[in-house]
């Protein structure tokens, strides 16, 4: 059995007019588990942990159920939708019925955290009392992304790192500060950590990096200390 950089290899070898940059099943699993994963991990890190009596469920399939649950002290507080697609991606109506029926059927919070979706789409979906939060990309494997890179095809995608794993948590903050009734859990170790962290990060950039990493630390250190 081929792994992942195998098959990547294999694919895109000598053929960088493929669509993706691995077999069409391969890359939609991996894509699709990122950012889940990828959302699980930041709420246990903003103190959704069994340390506070929180449980986070992400589903193993793509399929079937919804794709995140979360539980306090044993009550289902939240369940959700996530898509990482590209931003050209089309939500047929079949699978838009499906997300809705799957989300419907939970009395707890509701929500739909999404690349970009259409607005008729997330309008639809408000009136349903299902909330919807907006990443504003598709986040992908650094392999995954220089094959779009290749072919001019980065707007709307970005690699999936530290700087977009902090874009993130920023947006999940002011999200769950804004419109859901849960309060994130940072407590002051937490804050003073991540803003010392931060300021080594400049520091250290400003001897090793050029001006443009200067000012990107700065930029996503400012918006990170805003809300922490």
């Amino acid at each position: 059995m081929y792994s992942l950089s195998c098959v990547y290899l294999f694919s895109s070898q000598g053929n960088m007019s493929n669509k993706y940059p691995v077999l069409k099943n391969i890359y939609y699993q991996k894509v699709g588990k990122l950012l889940p994963h990828r959302i699980g991990q930041i709420l246990k890190e903003l103190g959704y942990n069994e340390k506070n009596h929180y449980r986070i469920w992400i589903n193993p399939k793509q399929g079937n159920d919804v794709d995140i649950k979360m539980w306090h002290k044993g009550s289902l507080i939240l369940v959700g939708e996530i898509l990482n697609w590209s931003i050209k991606s089309q939500l047929s109506e079949k699978r838009f019925k499906s997300m809705t029926n799957n989300l419907s059927q939970f009395s707890c919070q509701k929500v739909v955290i999404h690349t970009l979706l259409p607005e008729e789409k997330v309008k639809i979906f408000q009136e349903k009392g299902i909330k919807t939060l907006e990443i504003g990309f598709q986040t992908l494997p650094k392999h995954f992304y220089n094959h779009f890179a290749i072919k001019g095809q980065t707007f709307g995608r970005k690699i999936d790192n530290k700087n977009t794993k902090i874009d993130i948590k920023i947006k999940i903050i002011n999200f769950f500060k804004n419109n859901l009734k849960i309060i994130v859990k940072i407590n002051i170790r937490t804050r003073l950590r991540e803003k010392n962290r931060w300021l080594k990060k400049i520091l250290r950039n400003i001897f090793i990096g050029g001006f443009y990493r200067i000012v990107r630390s700065f930029k996503i250190y400012t918006r990170a200390k805003s809300i922490i």
